[in-house]
């Protein structure tokens, strides 16, 4: 577990799957905690790579592998890590020819009231890649169908609209909204510009994800990277008491 500290926040990480798993400011939770809920651990910031939502199209599993594998640190200091991947070889062998020469590093930086991850994406190989990564924050409510998300559009959806991932339209680098009664979050995104919403337990948490397209199966071009090609996929997560 690695920890990250400044005076008034904290974060850990589970090196498990990149997986920051809570998230806490002036001791109140910006996250949900990582917790199992019945037979599904929910929670914290998983990484969804090389892809979000269904891979059966390029041979992967539902949001990617590297949630499902172990890393280890590269470089840190009190308030800044950057993890890669340990190459397993006999995870690498279950994928898909053209990923197993895909290398990855993931940065994750904490301010006082900003969470900060960068996600790079290097094709190593001799194949294109199609790539579609995404970030899965969970945030902490009580009651996540009276969260109102704003971007250029204002929404707020009922449980059985959250149990079925709502998108907000493309191009959206910013949202807002209050996750509980005196916590404004704001998250943006240069290069994730649709927002998925999505609860199984809005009593509990609410998921608002940047992604870069949605689902890739709903992506007309998505994006491939090419033998040689390196690409940065980020989130910023601010907060404040109001």
């Amino acid at each position: 577990m690695v920890q990250l500290t400044t005076k008034n926040s904290d974060l850990e990480i589970n090196l498990q799957g990149a997986y920051v798993t809570s998230l806490n400011y002036a001791r109140k939770e910006v996250l949900f905690s990582a917790q199992k809920l019945g037979e599904k651990l929910r929670g914290g910031v998983p990484v969804c790579a090389p892809v979000f939502g269904p891979g059966e199209s390029v041979g992967l599993a539902q949001h990617g592998f590297a949630r499902d594998i172990e890393w280890r640190i590269f470089s840190r200091n009190e308030n800044e890590v950057k993890l890669n991947p340990v190459k397993n070889q006999s995870q690498v062998k279950m994928l898909p020819r053209a990923y197993q020469m895909m290398s990855m590093q993931l940065m994750i930086k904490l301010q006082e009231d900003t969470l900060t991850m960068c996600l790079g994406i290097k094709n190593d190989g001799s194949e294109n890649i199609v790539v579609s990564p995404g970030f899965h924050p969970y945030f902490y409510t009580t009651d996540a169908t009276n969260v109102t998300v704003q971007s250029d559009i204002t929404r707020r959806f009922t449980a059985e609209q959250l149990l079925a991932t709502q998108f907000l339209p493309l191009h959206q680098n910013k949202v807002s909204f209050m996750s509980q009664e005196n916590v404004a979050v704001t998250i943006q995104s240069e290069s994730l510009q649709q927002y998925a919403v999505w609860s199984a337990n809005p009593d509990k948490y609410i998921c608002v994800e940047p992604t870069m397209g949605g689902y890739l199966e709903h992506q007309p071009n998505p994006l491939v990277l090419q033998p040689g090609e390196f690409q940065t996929y980020d989130m910023t997560i601010s907060w404040r008491e109001v």
